[in-house]
Order: structure tokens, then sequence, then C-alpha cells
């Protein structure tokens, strides 16, 4: 973990030196049958020596009201973050005093409205969140987002916010663990991420790699 000035640590916070610092965002609500910040968790007890911090987006206030939630990481090199913006991480009182070498988002989406206004919502969300992290990666550090490639496909709005903010196309989520070094894929039951809809029978999440400049 690097922390971005000299002010008291905030509690919680993990003070040993790790290889990588990880942060995951918007998964603290669970996905499908994904039980909240279950990807965090694999990856943080599948790599004992990278700093992983999962978070849960939440209601407004955002940004300043960020606080841990003691007691429920279970993991030395785990901390759980609550009331995260996607679109503010800087502006954070907890993500904004630190730099990541990773910071992942996973299925960004928003549910209110019509299928257009939900894309063109999901498309700002993109927008917002690559530049946020941006600011907070560490100097070779990149944003990644996972999202339904079908969604991709058919909004131009999706697919023009992640080519608008230099995003790579490196692969599907779980297809291939080399491609998603260091992220181990999520399993569930036995299986991988699949999204209704996708080709064919669940092809999974389409990974975009976003990077510092």
């Amino acid at each position: 973990m690097r922390r971005r000035d000299n002010d008291p640590k905030v509690r919680g916070e993990i003070e040993t030196e790790h290889s990588l610092s990880i942060l995951v965002v918007g998964e603290g609500h669970g996905f499908g049958d994904i039980p909240a910040f279950e990807y965090a968790r694999n990856l943080a007890a599948a790599q004992p020596d990278w700093c992983v911090i999962g978070s849960r987006l939440g209601g407004a206030p955002y940004g300043a009201s960020q606080e841990d939630l003691p007691g429920v990481a279970g993991l030395p090199n785990l901390r759980l973050l609550d009331n995260v913006d996607a679109t503010r991480l800087a502006e954070g009182a907890i993500t904004g005093r630190e730099t990541y070498d990773r910071i992942v988002f996973h299925n960004p989406h928003v549910e209110e409205g019509d299928a257009l206004t939900r894309a063109r919502a999901t498309g700002g969300l993109i927008d917002g969140f690559v530049r946020s992290a941006r600011a907070l990666l560490t100097p070779g550090g990149f944003a990644r987002v996972t999202i339904n490639p079908q969604f991709v496909r058919q909004f131009t709005t999706v697919s023009g916010a992640i080519a608008r903010a230099g995003g790579q196309l490196v692969g599907r989520f779980g297809d291939d663990p080399d491609l998603y070094a260091p992220f181990t894929p999520l399993r569930t039951q036995g299986g991988l991420i699949r999204l209704p809809g996708d080709e064919p029978a669940g092809i999974g999440l389409a990974a975009y790699n976003f990077s510092r400049e």
C-alpha cells in the first residue's frame, strides 16, 4: 500500500508492505449467486503478499463518509470499505489517500430507466470510473473494467465510452487465466462467472484494460 500523504493512518489500514496493491470497486452487494466481496476475498487468499481492498458502492453523500467494515475481512491482507463512489475515488476519505497498482470494476451498470437510459448512464459511469482511477494509479499500473460483451455490442454509448477512454480488450473473464494475471478468475459453485445472454451458453465478461496515461 502506498500512501499519498503524511496524514495519520486511518483506522483499519494495512500497515505492512505488499508487492501489489489492488482496489476492487463495486462488488460489495454481490452479483447473482456470488456473495458480496467474493472476488476480493478469493484474490487476497490466493495472493497473501498483495494488499487487496474490496469496496461497496454507497448512497449519497459519497466519498467523505467512506468507512472500513471492521471484523468482516478476516484476512490480514484484505480490507473492505463501504460507501465508495467509483467516479470520485480520489475524493474519498480512504481511497483518495492511497495509490494502487490495479483498480478493477466488475460489471459496471446502472439499473434505473429503460434500456437506452441505462446504457447512457452506464457509459457515463465507465467514463467517470476510468478518469477517477487514473488519478490513483502507480506508474505502470492500470484500471480494468469487466462487462457483458453483449451490452457493449448492443449500445454505442457503452462501446463509445470504452473507446474514448482508450480501453484495450484483453480477453474474456474466465477464458484464460494468463490473460488476467495478476487476477485469479473468480469461480462460483465450481463454475466461472456467467451472464444470461452471453454466447455461446455464457462466455463470460469481457475485460478491458486502461493505462494510467
